[in-house]
């Protein structure tokens, strides 16, 4: 099946698997979600019943306060009752036993019995009734009250009278209090049937309730055990699935990566790696594999090129051991010219001491200036030979410059390479942390691909250091040689000067004999031409003693050169081309 995967490339098979993986969980998420709509209509079927039952249960609560409230009138009514009682009895005592005590309670009484439908005025239904009773009461206290008086003044008659009116108005007041006793008594009985009816109400609405809640309990059991068994059936297939196509990525990367280990680990780039499959792993197969061929190809141009640069190399150091063959020869000769301008200094002074031997003198110094041109021409002719050979210097440091550019171009060439290695290594990383976990082990690979990207990248980056610094000494020679071309140039010229003064002191004795009268003169300017001589011939030798010095730092250099090429040859060695 892998080898079957590795037509198809491996974002087809990411995609693929994580289109099946989210054909798995909507269907989950689909099934969850229509049994959550089913629980979700239960619920609102249940918050409904609970909505009813709550309104029933305030509904209960109200007939309760009702029936209280009734419950409380029915004691106040039999208080009053009491009360009514009560005040009939005393009345009834003080009257016939005329005591004061009796009186006074009675009216007590009275007050109370006021007192108690005064507060049962403020129900609304039983208040008409009240207020009736009340009025009664009035009009029986009035009657009792005249008839007391009667009594304590002695009209017995009329105080008889006046008891009869009253007991009809206590037989009538009696009444009344029963009718509001039985009107509260009814109430109280309706309130308790509507209690009675709303607990029955509540009671259903519980039962409904109760079985909305065991219903939607079961529904959602059966709705977790349909759900487990979808997700033991698609959970084998998904972790399959995953598993062949991430073996089918990571199997042949392990492949590609102990390729490249055995590569890394033997530096042997003649090794071909495997090529097989229809999918980015192959491409970066084929990639890696091209790129080791362009690397074997870099590496031996730079072996090429660094033999080159060994040759230049040595040339530079041979002419420079010409040139400092050639500097210590200009210093020896610069030594006799400097000793050749002492004696004729000395013999311009013996002249000037003593004119008798003026002309035999002037014919020494002529002839020690004969030589002197001469040494002076052949002194010249050394710093054109010497001129000539610093061209030849200069050209082989250029030649060494643009060797080295070359190289620098080709260690440019490589690097690019490493580059897009790496670059190519960040792709693959990135495509594997896009999917996810599965293309861990794709991360790994990829990051062992730019491991081993970047050590060509070091290996350039070193070469490319002893490539600049081969550079930089070549620079510094060639700006020593040009210094000591300039150097020669004016050794030339004060050559010339020297020959041209030489000529002119020759000049000089020839008229100082045919002349004794201006030696003294002749003889001052003959000794300041040799000292002119003498500076430039110090000045000649000073800049043969910088072209020596310049010459052994030119031979170092090419030393250097040398020992730069033979290690670039020997790091080379290292990978099997």
């Amino acid at each position: 099946m892998i080898s079957w995967l590795r037509r198809f490339n491996v974002t087809t098979r990411i995609m693929s698997l994580a289109c099946f993986l989210v054909i798995v969980m909507v269907s989950q998420a689909a099934f969850f979600m229509v049994g959550l709509d089913n629980s979700k209509q239960r619920s609102e079927l249940q918050l409904i019943k609970v909505a009813e039952e709550n309104q029933l249960i305030e509904n209960e609560a109200k007939q309760f306060v009702a029936r209280a409230k009734v419950q409380k009138l029915q004691q106040q009514a039999q208080q009053v009752q009491k009360t009514f009682s009560d005040m009939l009895f005393w009345y009834f005592d003080g009257i016939v036993t005329e005591y004061y005590e009796s009186l006074t309670k009675a009216t007590e009484s009275a007050d109370l019995l006021q007192q108690q439908l005064n507060a049962l005025t403020s129900d609304s239904q039983s208040g008409t009734q009240v207020k009736q009773i009340m009025d009664t009461l009035v009009e029986y206290r009035e009657l009792m009250n005249t008839a007391v008086g009667y009594y304590q003044q002695g009209k017995d008659n009329l105080a008889e009278s006046e008891i009869g009116d009253a007991n009809l108005e206590a037989k009538n007041l009696n009444e009344q209090l029963l009718v509001l006793a039985n009107m509260i008594q009814t109430r109280l009985a309706h309130a308790d049937t509507e209690l009675v009816a709303a607990l029955e109400k509540t009671l259903a609405a519980s039962k409904v309730v109760e079985q909305l809640s065991e219903q939607a309990s079961e529904q959602v059991d059966r709705d977790l055990k349909v759900l487990w068994l979808i997700l033991l059936l698609t959970l084998p297939v998904a972790i399959g699935v995953a598993t062949a196509v991430i073996m089918s990525i990571t199997r042949p990367l392990s492949v590609l990566k102990h390729q490249l280990l055995a590569i890394e680990q033997n530096s042997d780039l003649t090794q071909m790696l495997s090529l097989d499959g229809r999918d980015e792993i192959r491409d970066m197969s084929e990639a890696t594999q091209n790129l080791l061929l362009k690397l074997r190809s870099t590496l031996d141009q730079v072996g090429l090129l660094a033999n080159e640069l060994n040759e230049a190399a040595k040339k530079g150091y041979s002419v420079s051991l010409d040139t400092l063959k050639q500097s210590t020869e200009q210093q020896l000769q610069s030594a006799g010219i400097a000793a050749a301008a002492t004696e004729l200094g000395a013999s311009s002074e013996d002249i000037s001491k003593t004119a008798d031997q003026g002309l035999i003198l002037v014919k020494e110094v002529s002839k020690a200036a004969n030589e002197g041109q001469l040494d002076v021409q052949a002194t010249a002719k050394t710093m054109h030979q010497l001129s000539a050979q610093f061209d030849g210097v200069e050209s082989s440091v250029s030649e060494l410059v643009q060797h080295s550019s070359a190289i620098g171009q080709v260690l440019d060439v490589i690097r690019g390479i490493a580059d897009q290695t790496n670059l190519l290594a960040l792709n693959a990383a990135i495509e594997a942390a896009r999917a996810g976990d599965q293309g861990r082990g794709f991360a790994v690979v990829a990051d062992e691909v730019r491991t081993l990207a970047q050590r060509p990248s070091q290996s350039t980056d070193e070469i490319q250091k002893m490539v600049e610094a081969l550079q930089q000494h070549s620079k510094v020679a060639s700006s020593s040689l040009e210094s000591n071309r300039k150097h020669v140039d004016d050794s030339v010229k004060l050559s010339e000067q020297a020959e041209t003064s030489l000529v002119r002191i020759i000049a000089e004795l020839v008229e100082l004999e045919s002349t004794n009268q201006v030696i003294a003169s002749i003889t001052n300017e003959q000794q300041n031409a040799v000292t002119e001589v003498d500076e430039n011939v110090q000045k000649i030798r000073a800049l043969a003693c910088n072209v020596e010095e310049q010459a052994k730092d030119s031979s170092g250099v090419s030393e250097s050169l040398t020992d730069m090429a033979d290690k670039l040859q020997q790091e080379l060695k290292v990978f099997r081309r």
